[in-house]
């Protein structure tokens, strides 16, 4: 991995990165190294609460979906009501 480094260094910070992230062991960054390490950390974090959010927007909209044909199928006078 040492000859990589030496002649591709992208290739390198990203193998450092990967492995400090896999070990949790820091220690061998340099600063710049960390300072993108933590930016692409923070915006891996937003894609995923990005995904949540619409994964739990989908399954709101499943639920009153369900909720609806459940009325429908049992024959229930009353409108369902859904509290979000």
């Amino acid at each position: 991995m040492l000859e990589a480094c030496s002649t591709n260094k992208d290739s390198c910070d990203w193998w450092l990165a990967w492995f400090c992230l896999d070990t949790m062991d820091f220690s061998k960054l340099t600063l710049h190294q960390a300072k993108r390490l933590e930016m692409e950390s923070q915006v891996h974090v937003l894609e995923l609460e990005s995904q949540l959010e619409k994964e739990r927007r989908s399954l709101s909209e499943l639920r009153k979906t369900h909720y609806k044909l459940a009325a429908e199928s049992e024959g229930w006078d009353q409108e369902v009501r859904v509290f979000c």
